[in-house]
């Protein structure tokens, strides 16, 4: 397996955060995987918190140690 990064919310309701750490504890028998937690992230928080993820994603591909969890940024929408 490739260096991974899993990029899971805390408040995905498709994939328990729990039950994706049983998937990453998984896949580390094959190969390095990092975890990226958005602490109040749902299920796409990729495009929920693009922001908060691109750090995530960043500090993956540089090589550096993660950042801790964020948060989702709330967008009120104006009418």
């Amino acid at each position: 397996l490739p260096r991974t990064l899993v990029i899971q919310g805390e408040r995905d309701a498709k994939t328990p955060y729990d039950a994706a750490l049983r998937h990453v504890a998984a896949l580390r028998e094959r190969g390095p995987v990092e975890v990226f937690t958005i602490a109040d992230g749902a299920h796409f928080a990729l495009w929920t918190s693009s922001v908060c993820v691109e750090k995530g994603i960043d500090a993956f591909v540089d090589k550096r140690p993660l950042p801790p969890p964020c948060r989702t940024v709330k967008v009120r929408m104006q009418h």
